[in-house]
């Protein structure tokens, strides 16, 4: 995030000129397909909202999360993320569960799950969308040469069956708890039209992502068609008549792409913009907060994201940071909540726990979560535990008369190292020599460099339940495996086979009361080994214009658009 930004009034004026002009001058293509032509609802007068974005958006599964913001607008999978990570019933009249039936767990060990398309579910350009759309995608989705849309749930797959038009049953080689995200539409490729894609497939695999099919001539099966993609300015969408779950109340959706954060906010100022997930920064959206009169300012904590603190656990430097004493010392010499209110203006408790409170398994370990609070003289207790003694210079020493010295990194982003200054401040208070170390791009890129950090570090990332899966041993950054791993990896090194066991257990235990006593395990374990620390969660402001009506005040992950056929506009 950047540090310092201009005051969203200078720019207003030259914005609002702005907005006036591009976009809305074109006339719209001509309709392409056969499906139904969608016309205004309800009013004579079409309802018309625009959606701003801050990066072009990526329709193909190599897309980053910002890149694929307006995905859910326009294509679903047989389920879909909503507010509380929950997953709804998408183009699946179900989500498979073991109440319902839909999800069995076999005798063998092997489980069986089953979804059934919604009556009526086409594509937008009117063709039914049935089971042979659904074992193109699966067949995509497990071929090693496609690796863009391959999901680590396919290795668990282990036979495939359309009884019907309608009727998908998989039936798994072992337990996988989750199941609903197979074809489920936010990452990989999700359901794919056969009868458009299955051709240019099977003729040539390299070019497949290269096809118009993922920007101008897009057919998906979500709430709202593309009339028209523009690149570098944005998409005009209309609601899709046919929709599965029925038709949007909101006509049109023009999404603008404006790079610019402060920009941005000035457009939603001028009423010119109407909604967007991301602001770009905390400092421009309490600016924008104090100063909007016809809109709202969203902190949403369904981002899946947090600001943590990670220790080194391979040869740290010094060496006492192995010592599980001495991180507790250091984690009392921590104010979070002073970090909290000071760095994102009080929009997040303390992240006792990489679990957020928003998250329904929080409520269920919230009581077991153990808690670290801000205690000066308790963390100069254990350090003199440990043999520290203040010198004359006021900076705590061994009993070998060695300075206590450690440094504290960040990633390259304004946000986490100024984190990592805070934290720094701290423990000089408490008599420790520690530095800072705000890396470059160029050196935050090298794994190995990153991986060895002497002692700490802080990082912002994903804390959804399932990042639990790169904390195993096997994730670890090490020269075995080149410091190079899937996803985020294990960037602290904690490798613990009791530690390891419970990450085990916990993703092959498919009963949802008995998963939620491992993740108190889990979370419990973390916490007696300080690995890693919580600093805050990482709320995303996101804004909406106040005719707007039915946007939530939380949504998974990027997708602020997850229920935006529900949306309607007041008069």
């Amino acid at each position: 995030m950047e540090a310092h930004l201009r005051p969203i009034t200078r720019m207003a004026a030259i914005v609002l000129a702005l907005a006036t002009v591009g976009m809305g001058c074109a006339p719209p293509p001509t309709d392409r397909g056969s499906a139904t032509v969608s016309g205004p609802s309800a009013s004579s007068a079409p309802k018309r909202i625009a959606l701003a974005v801050l990066r072009e958006q990526d329709l193909r599964p190599t897309g980053t999360g910002p890149q694929r913001i307006v995905h859910p607008l326009i294509h679903q999978g047989l389920t879909g993320r909503a507010t509380h990570r929950e997953r709804h019933a998408r183009l699946a009249e179900q989500a498979a569960s073991l109440e319902n039936g839909l999800w069995k767990l076999l005798p063998d060990g092997r489980m069986e799950t089953t979804w059934r398309l919604r009556p009526g579910a086409r594509w937008h350009d009117g063709a039914a969308l049935t089971t042979d759309d659904l074992l193109f995608s699966l067949q995509v989705g497990r071929d090693r040469e496609m690796t863009a849309f391959n999901s680590e749930a396919y290795a668990s797959v282990d036979g495939v069956m359309a009884t019907d038009a309608s009727t998908l049953t998989l039936t798994w080689k072992e337990p996988f708890i989750d199941v609903n995200t197979v074809l489920g539409g936010e990452y990989q490729g999700g359901v794919l039209p056969r009868h458009l894609l299955e051709e240019a497939y099977l003729r040539d695999k390299t070019s497949f992502l290269d096809l118009p099919y993922w920007t101008s001539e897009f057919v998906g099966a979500g709430p709202y068609r593309v009339r028209e993609w523009m690149p570098g300015i944005g998409l005009r969408l209309e609601a899709y008549a046919d929709y599965v779950l029925g038709r949007p109340k909101i006509d049109h959706i023009e999404v603008k792409l404006i790079t610019d954060a402060n920009t941005l906010s000035a457009n939603l100022l001028a009423g010119t913009v109407d909604v967007v997930q991301d602001i770009g920064s905390m400092d421009l959206a309490l600016q924008l907060r104090d100063q909007w009169r016809t809109g709202r300012v969203i902190f949403n904590f369904g981002s899946d994201l947090w600001v943590h603190l990670v220790t080194q656990f391979v040869d740290p430097r010094p060496a006492v940071i192995s010592d599980v004493q001495f991180r507790r010392a250091m984690v009392h010499g921590i104010n979070r909540q002073e970090m909290a209110d000071t760095l994102i203006a009080g929009q997040s408790p303390v992240a006792h726990t990489f679990l957020s409170p928003n998250q329904p398994q929080y409520r269920e370990i919230e009581a077991t979560v153990r808690r670290y609070e801000y205690d000066p003289r308790r963390a100069a207790e254990l350090l003199e535990g440990r043999g520290y003694r203040k010198g004359a210079d006021g900076i705590l020493r061994d009993e070998s008369n060695q300075r206590l010295e450690v440094e504290v990194r960040s990633p390259p982003e304004e946000e986490t190292s100024k984190a990592a200054a805070t934290i720094a401040d701290y423990w000089h208070r408490l008599g420790v020599d520690a530095t800072t170390l705000r890396p470059t791009a160029q050196q935050f890129s090298d794994q190995q460099w990153v991986a060895t950090l002497p002692g700490f570090s802080t990082f912002g990332g994903v804390n959804d339940v399932n990042s639990l899966r790169f904390m195993h041993s096997s994730n670890a950054r090490m020269p075995s495996n080149n410091f190079r791993v899937a996803g985020a990896g294990n960037r602290y090194r904690y490798m613990n086979p009791e530690f390891d066991a419970l990450l085990e257990t916990y993703f092959r235990t498919v009963p949802l009361s008995e998963r939620i006593q491992v993740l108190g395990q889990i979370i419990r374990h973390q916490a007696e080994a300080v690995a890693p620390l919580g600093l805050y969660y990482n709320p995303r402001p996101g804004a909406s214009a106040h005719r707007l009506t039915n946007v939530g005040d939380e949504w998974p992950a990027v997708y602020m658009v997850w229920n935006a056929h529900e949306w309607d506009v007041s008069n």
